[in-house]
């Protein structure tokens, strides 16, 4: 650790950056970046449920031995946090050091205010939605620009 701690604080200062804080080295990582979030997603859980079903765009395909080409689970129940996600979709990096500032930092507060902003509107709650008015279109806004970037 001691090793990282010095190569991190070398390149830093060879760049003329600040340094990265301890605790962000060792801090874990958030590498699974849902362009979906969570909370939105468990708005199709039916009550009583944890899980919904889950259509796979591109499900494993397996050839049998007379040739015919057979779909698994193309269609299965799966928890939100298995569903639409990306590895290190919001992770940047530099040299071996990752860094996932933009999900942790900006993301968890787009998606913390946009929850808010869409109850509202679900809800009928214009008092709330007033107050939030602004982060309703601040979310939706990410939610085209992340779309765009996974479907291009």
């Amino acid at each position: 650790m001691a090793l990282i701690q010095n190569l991190n604080k070398l390149f830093y200062r060879l760049l003329n950056m600040e340094p990265v804080k301890q605790s962000t080295i060792t801090s874990k990582l958030s590498r699974d970046n849902h362009y979906i979030p969570i909370w939105y997603q468990r708005g199709f859980i039916l009550p009583g449920e944890n899980d919904y079903f889950y259509l796979d765009l591109l499900p494993k395909k397996i050839q049998l031995p007379n040739g015919k080409i057979k779909i698994l689970n193309e269609v299965r129940k799966q928890y939100p946090k298995s569903c639409f996600f990306e590895k290190d979709l919001y992770t940047t990096s530099f040299l071996f050091f990752l860094n996932d500032e933009i999900e942790k930092k900006l993301f968890s507060n787009i998606d913390n205010n946009g929850s808010k902003a869409v109850k509202a509107v679900i809800n009928n709650n214009f008092a709330e939605l007033h107050h939030n008015f602004i982060k309703f279109f601040e979310y939706l806004d990410i939610q085209k620009y992340t779309m765009d970037l996974i479907y291009v």
